[in-house]
């Protein structure tokens, strides 16, 4: 089965690519690196996004805002399974992160 996302699917501003790939991985690990080259928005690992979203840190490390609302969105747009804690910071990441 494959995969594909749209930053709009996780509403995301100024930002109009997709993202494709065969697995969820695939699709996470594209988020990521688009993210952190067009935003400046650093996402947890793959493997910790797919697992449990990485939001709830037990060392007490705050997450970026946006990165924590992007990693629900995404959870939530691949159908991951798990609740996580972070409030939805609203329709656009920019809000969030000032640009």
């Amino acid at each position: 089965m494959a995969f594909s996302r749209a930053c709009l699917d996780l509403r995301v501003h100024d930002c109009e690519g997709v993202a494709a790939g065969a697995t969820a991985a695939d699709i996470v690990e594209e988020v990521s690196r688009r993210l952190r080259k067009e935003k400046g928005i650093k996402l947890p690992a793959t493997q910790v996004i797919l697992e449990d979203g990485g939001i709830d840190d037990p060392m007490g490390t705050t997450m970026d805002p946006a990165a924590a609302t992007i990693v629900r969105r995404l959870r939530e747009a691949l159908n991951l399974q798990g609740n996580t804690s972070t409030p939805d910071a609203g329709p656009a990441i920019s809000r969030v992160t000032g640009r």
